[in-house]
This record gives structure tokens, sequence and C-alpha cells, in this order.
């Protein structure tokens, strides 16, 4: 439809035909922002994490918060509080994306929870054949001073 107007010939008394050919571009560029988005989407949806496996992960390291993983600035500031994170167990037992779910109120802790939560190691989920599969979990992680 661009081709037909760009290259229709006479005069355009009132500029219509300039107008037109720029609304048309800018549909075209529109659909195809469309077309890429909701091809992400699907692309995104073929590799969303399961929610439910036949086994869940297992924790193959300790989920306790140590004198290290307490920001030394939110240990000096006295802040406490507790992170309620999401995270992602991939298939191999690491833990890759982390998501603050409700902050404690220190953007410190928040992020120091999922600094900690990266480090953690799983034994996978496990789908019905034995093959290990990513899984969303989520925690509370609490910060308190003693």
């Amino acid at each position: 439809m661009l081709g037909i107007a760009e290259s229709a010939k006479g005069e355009d008394e009132f500029g219509y035909r300039g107008e037109f050919i720029s609304l048309i571009g800018r549909l075209q560029a529109v659909a195809r922002a469309n077309i890429a988005q909701a091809t992400r989407s699907a692309d995104a949806e073929a590799r969303e994490p399961l929610v439910a496996a036949a086994t869940p992960p297992k924790a193959m390291s300790r989920h306790q918060i140590t004198f290290d993983d307490y920001p030394p600035v939110a240990r000096r500031l006295g802040e406490q509080g507790t992170v309620k994170v999401k995270y992602l167990v991939e298939a191999d037992g690491s833990v890759g994306d982390c998501d603050v779910m409700t902050s404690s109120g220190s953007q410190r802790l928040d992020d120091a929870a999922c600094v900690m939560v990266k480090r953690w190691v799983f034994r996978p989920a496990m789908v019905t054949d034995g093959t290990p599969v990513a899984m969303w979990l989520d925690a509370d992680i609490a910060f308190q001073l003693n």
C-alpha cells in the first residue's frame, strides 16, 4: 500500500498524500513492533520454567545468613527486615533469576538477599522421566541483628 501511495502522480493540492504516506509508514512500524513483541512473548512462554515437578529442587548448600551476607553499611545503620524473593532454580541446580517480591524497606538488604540466593546450589527439579527442569521457588530472607 505504501508503494502505491508513494508512486501516485498528479497534484496534491492539500498535501494529503504526504500525510497519508507518513501515516502508513508509522502503521507499518507499529505492526512490525507488535509482531516482534508477540514473537518474543511466544519464545518466552516456550522457555517458561515449571511451577510444579515430580520432584522439587533439593537444597545442596546452607541457606543461613552469615555475617558476610549482611551488608556492612546496613549493619552499621542497624537496618533489619525480611525480604521475600522469587528465584529460578535452573536445570543445572544453579540459581538464575532472583526477583524481590516484598521489600525489607532497605535497598541494601533487598540487593543482598538476591546476591545470597544466587550462591545457593540445588539438586534440580525433575519431571517423571528423570529430566532436570528449571523451577521457580520463593523464600523469606530475614536480616536480623543480634
